[in-house]
């Protein structure tokens, strides 16, 4: 089963607004932290996305690992610092879940895998 035009600019839709507003995310912490290893990592999420938004399946398993070993761990540091200041902790929690929307977006929904399982070829 093919995905539609309509389908297909769906899920490069969402896909392109969960990846720019993570993208600002980052530059946000770079304008506040100002460190140079938030440019490299800025440059490499960069590429990382670039090769999930023209659908390379690869690039999405690692980036659901990432998601995988990063997410569990923002968690537990969001309940740690509410332990401390519980602003900053629930902040850091809601942060954390809207990072994990993506994720579960490239990981679950059923035209994200045609995407990224070659079935998106579109006839015109």
């Amino acid at each position: 089963m093919e995905l539609s035009n309509t389908e297909l600019s769906k899920v490069h839709r969402v896909m392109m607004i969960f990846m720019s507003l993570w993208m600002l995310l980052d530059f946000a912490m770079l304008l506040l932290k100002q460190e140079p290893q938030i440019v490299v990592r800025m440059f490499l999420t960069g590429i990382l996305f670039y090769f999930i938004y023209i659908g390379k399946n690869w690039a999405r398993i690692l980036f659901l690992t990432f998601a995988l070993l990063g997410i569990p761990y923002g968690l537990y540091m969001s309940v740690y610092l509410s332990l401390q200041n519980l602003g900053v902790g629930l902040f850091l929690l809601g942060f954390v879940l809207y990072l994990s929307i993506l994720p579960c977006y490239l990981a679950f929904n059923k035209n994200a895998k045609k995407y990224f399982n070659g079935e998106a070829v579109v006839s015109k």
